[in-house]
């Protein structure tokens, strides 16, 4: 990738400085790029940790008056909202075992949040929930959510439920079945070995909730990113995320040699590759959290599509999500799929999912179109 904007590498060093890998900032910054910074953090869904910085920083360093107002008061929504998904995992794994489901478990998200210095900051999106059974079973059990003119989707991996009013639950049956070339490989593994595979952290409010252990967990957060490097984009949370569970995994002395032969098992082993170089230039990691050799190309790559996309792509001009059901969006997603086929040295199976993506979503969208499904 080119260089990499200054705005970024003050953005770095506030993430740094939130995880306390580094005090203060290196240099003076300007009002004009304070006013980006809240926009980068904005973008990268970054809000409420690098406020936590620009707080810690010592007086003659701190930002404008209005951007630390307006930076602190978007904080404390985050950190409030927190609270709210808290409480619902908390209800959402009652309500699971009540329901009849012994084995569950907080997919990212909440989860993440207790490695975090301030796990309310870390800024949230969705209850990503695992459960231990097939997908007729979910799909019988998710279809009592919905009643009347309601539609039910289901996804590859997950259904989305309507369990509370104010946050929203992914219902996930078959991990790994969005990646592609790689999918089924990954759905066997999750299949054997998640049930086995359950840890508990404890939330701010002092709950109990149960997550995947720490292999468990690296394997699925390494397949979450490849699928969005497939699909929409990655951010820098996912990215901090991913440094923190290699931290975890130091502090709990793992198995690197099992964890890095699963991984090329499972066709993960390039993608964690390339996150360890960004890992080294976002987050100055260590070599002693980077238990194998980067991958320089393929790392660029991904930064480069951090920084142009933001949180899940959604900064890039050409972002899929709203327009999936339009001639547009079918044009861009092709465009998506084909640029992949420029990686094939880095990771030929991302190539090969682009190619039976192009032909798959080429397919579905003419039959969409002839039936007056696209606008």
């Amino acid at each position: 990738m080119a260089e990499i904007p200054r705005i970024y590498k003050l953005l770095f060093q506030l993430i740094r400085i939130a995880l306390g890998t580094q005090r203060g900032l290196d240099g003076d910054v300007s009002e004009k790029e304070w006013h980006q910074l809240l926009d980068e953090s904005r973008k990268q869904a970054l809000l409420a940790l690098c406020c936590d910085a620009v707080c810690s920083l010592e007086e003659h360093q701190m930002p404008p008056q209005q951007v630390l107002l307006q930076w602190m008061a978007l904080s404390n929504k985050v950190r409030q909202r927190n609270g709210v998904l808290n409480d619902r995992c908390v209800e959402l794994l009652g309500k699971l075992r009540a329901d009849g489901f012994e084995r569950a478990a907080i997919l990212k998200g909440q989860g993440n949040a207790t490695m975090y210095p301030n796990p309310l900051s870390r800024q949230c999106g969705d209850i990503d929930v695992w459960v231990d059974t097939d997908e007729a079973s979910a799909i019988k059990y998710c279809s009592g959510f919905y009643a009347g003119e309601l539609e039910m989707e289901v996804g590859a991996e997950h259904i989305e439920i309507k369990v509370f009013d104010d946050a929203k639950v992914e219902f996930h049956f078959n991990l790994g079945a969005a990646c592609g070339a790689i999918g089924k490989p990954l759905v066997r593994w999750f299949g054997s070995q998640m049930p086995q595979r359950i840890a508990s952290v404890t939330l701010p409010n002092g709950r109990d909730i149960s997550v995947p252990d720490i292999y468990a967990n690296i394997v699925h957060q390494a397949s979450h990113i490849y699928h969005h490097v497939l699909s929409e984009g990655v951010g820098l949370r996912q990215i901090i995320d991913f440094y923190l569970l290699m931290r975890k995994a130091k502090d709990e002395n793992v198995d690197y040699g099992f964890l890095r032969d699963t991984l090329d098992k499972l066709h993960l082993l390039r993608i964690t590759r390339a996150l360890f170089h960004v890992l080294r230039e976002v987050l100055a990691a260590s070599d002693d959290i980077l238990p194998w050799p980067v991958h320089k190309a393929y790392g660029e790559y991904l930064l480069g599509n951090i920084i142009e996309g933001g949180n899940f792509g959604r900064a890039n001009h050409d972002y899929i999500g709203p327009n999936v059901k339009t001639l547009h969006g079918m044009w861009l997603r092709f465009k998506l799929y084909a640029e992949k086929m420029r990686f094939v040295g880095y990771d030929p199976y991302i190539s090969v999912t682009g190619v039976q993506r192009i032909a798959r979503g080429v397919l579905k969208k003419t039959r969409q179109f002839f039936k007056g499904e696209l606008k």
